[in-house]
């Protein structure tokens, strides 16, 4: 009776055994559907890097213009001085929203620009 009960047992556990074994392999299926779930990722990451992108963009064209309104200012005036802070405060908020910025400001007589052309 004992030896009927460990090969019942032994019996069992070969049978759990080979149920794991077999809900480990990855079926075509399986595969074919985390290659779907994966690439809706990809996708997902791809539109939010263009997001980024653009808004980077956006931001620095809004900053050319600032830089564009100063070359007709004179140095030294309330104009220029208020230019300036407004110019160094949008700088400083990009390199705040992108730190990869912050080794590319330079600055000249006060202003600090980004050199991203470089």
């Amino acid at each position: 009776m004992l030896v009927i009960l460990i090969i019942v047992i032994a019996l069992v556990a070969i049978i759990i055994v080979l149920v794991m074994l077999f809900n480990s392999i990855e079926t075509p299926e399986k595969q074919l559907q985390s290659a779907a779930e994966n690439l809706a990722l990809a996708g997902e990451a791809a539109d939010l890097a263009a997001e980024k992108f653009d808004k980077l963009k956006e931001s620095l064209d809004e900053l050319d213009k600032k830089y564009d309104a100063m070359e007709g200012l004179v140095q030294g005036t309330k104009e220029w001085d208020e230019a300036v802070e407004d110019v160094n405060n949008s700088v400083l908020d990009l390199i705040t929203k992108y730190p990869e910025l912050a080794s590319l400001v330079t600055k000249e007589n006060g202003v600090l620009k980004l050199d991203v052309d470089s």
